[in-house]
């Protein structure tokens, strides 16, 4: 098990929350065996990718599955670019353990 903490900020903050949120979700969910492997931060940007693209229902059901407190998409767009960024540096505000 993983978890990790965006250190910049609230926003970034509330967002490393909805992925954890949504990563012990996926774990729960799947097959438990000796040996899993997954990236639920993956899975979360592929699915965030998708919900911006989504309306009306579709929207409301993936930003419920996602655990996104934020409802304004722009509010969301700029906490996915935060998270995006703060990966692809690898500085000392993205902290595995």
């Amino acid at each position: 098990m993983f978890s990790f903490k965006i250190m910049a900020d609230t926003t970034n903050q509330e967002l490393s929350s909805s992925i954890l949120a949504f990563s012990l979700d996926i774990y729960r969910s799947s097959t438990h065996s000796d040996n899993i492997f997954m990236s639920p931060s993956s899975v979360f940007t592929v699915l965030a990718m998708i919900q911006t693209g989504a309306k009306g229902e579709t929207l409301k059901q993936m930003t419920k599955a996602l655990k996104l407190t934020a409802t304004d998409r722009e509010k969301q767009l700029a906490m996915f670019k935060s998270f995006n960024s703060a990966l692809m540096k690898g500085s000392r505000y993205v902290i595995l353990t």
